[in-house]
């Protein structure tokens, strides 16, 4: 359960040139949440205790972050009635929200329509999907929202911004990841190759996003075109710096990929009542540990990882291809390229696609395949795949062994 105690406003916005009760059109960081049909709208900042919106005067948006405050900073509160009269009244240093809303003659009505969105942010229960998309909605002005596929181990939401454009809700599972995935997405805009972060409610753990259009997946069918694009992609991706957030090393993160495979393989042994499924993955997966971490160690230059760089994660934009859902992490630039050879089909081609992708980036290409064969091996582990027999004979050939014990 989080809670967020709406509590008076009783410091200025230090660093941002405004202060509790100023003028709206003077607060370069307020944003108008607008509250059932427009009769009654907030013009508030930060109603989860964080800074929203990326200032001008702070360069870093991981100190931007850092800049919390503990409570419901309402700046103004305004009415407009059924024929569109309208009045505000300031909400001052000493004046909570609710003392505010009662300087307006209202029906109680639209008091409590009020109360009740302001609430949304107090208790929200992470584990609960309808109110952490509730909260999403009040906080951002959104309409229309409805589920989209594709989501693992988020929940994925198309919406529309009441009076903008379409925008994609991520709530992030665990609620926590946010913070990392908004701080790559950060420094990954430069790059003009992933998906533009619009907002982000941490203690919700969602992410506003712009909608990709037409935001088709890669295509199978061409391994040419595809290692081009993936290419592309990846030497962009790659040169962005990284920032002050502290993102894992990709060493730290391995061992819960690792018991993330593990999990996968029972579950599909146990669904699907193949007791023998993945196998080749699974005596493997040894030898995939220490290739891995032997990399790991080796890399002399370590860049910011997509560290999820595959097929549906790459959407058809209007410009070309670009990225979402990042699962970043510090490391060999060679195991986003091993990464996307080891789950694009066919598997026939992993090496191949591997050895392509790093000669079209001008890397190496045996750490690039070395990387292929120990995704693959969880690829095999993960037991999901629907080539999973040609994915196993893939593995089981000599090349792959040599790969992972160094031969």
């Amino acid at each position: 359960m989080v809670r967020s105690t709406a509590q008076r406003w009783r410091e200025p916005l230090r660093g941002f040139g405004a202060n509790a009760g100023d003028p709206v059109a003077e607060v370069p960081l307020a944003q108008q949440m607008v509250v059932d049909e427009g009769a009654i709208s907030l013009v508030c900042v930060d109603l989860r205790g964080f800074v929203s919106v990326r200032p001008a005067s702070e360069p870093d948006f991981g100190d931007a972050l850092k800049a919390r405050f503990e409570g419901l900073g309402v700046m103004q509160v305004r009415t407009r009635d059924a024929k569109g009269d309208g009045q505000a009244v300031s909400v001052g240093q000493d004046v909570d929200f609710r003392a505010g809303l009662t300087a307006i003659d209202k029906k109680d009505l639209l008091r409590n329509r009020v109360a009740t969105a302001v609430d949304a942010w107090d208790d929200v229960a992470v584990d609960d999907v309808g109110q952490r998309l509730q909260a999403c909605e009040l906080r951002w002005g959104l309409e229309n929202s409805h589920g989209l596929d594709g989501g693992c181990s988020a929940d994925v939401f198309a919406a529309q911004r009441v009076g903008g454009g379409a925008v994609v809700v991520k709530l992030v599972n665990p609620p926590e990841q946010a913070r990392a995935e908004a701080a790559a997405l950060v420094a990954l805009a430069g790059t003009r190759s992933a998906v533009r972060l619009i907002d982000a409610d941490f203690p919700v753990g969602a992410l506003l996003l712009e909608r990709i259009r037409p935001g088709t997946p890669l295509p199978r069918g061409d391994d040419g075109e595809a290692a081009k694009v993936a290419a592309g992609l990846l030497t962009r991706l790659h040169r962005a710096a990284p920032g002050s957030f502290p993102f894992a090393a990709l060493a730290e993160v391995y061992p819960a990929l690792e018991r993330q495979a593990l999990a996968d393989i029972e579950f599909e042994r146990r669904t699907r009542g193949e007791p023998e499924r993945g196998n080749a993955g699974l005596v493997r997966l040894d030898a995939a540990r220490a290739t891995a971490l032997a990399l790991c160690a080796s890399t002399d230059r370590p860049v910011l990882l997509h560290g999820d760089f595959v097929d549906k994660n790459i959407l058809r934009a209007r410009d070309g291809y670009v990225v979402v859902d990042p699962s970043p992490q510090l490391g060999d630039p060679h195991s986003d390229i091993g990464f996307f050879a080891a789950y694009h089909p066919p598997a026939t081609a992993i090496l191949q696609r591997a050895d392509a992708i790093a000669d079209l980036m001008g890397l190496d290409g045996h750490r690039a395949r070395q990387w292929a064969a120990v995704w693959t091996v969880h690829q095999s582990c993960q037991a999901w795949r629907e080539d999973q027999v040609s994915l196993d004979a893939a593995l089981e050939s000599d090349r792959f062994d040599d790969l992972l014990t160094g031969s």
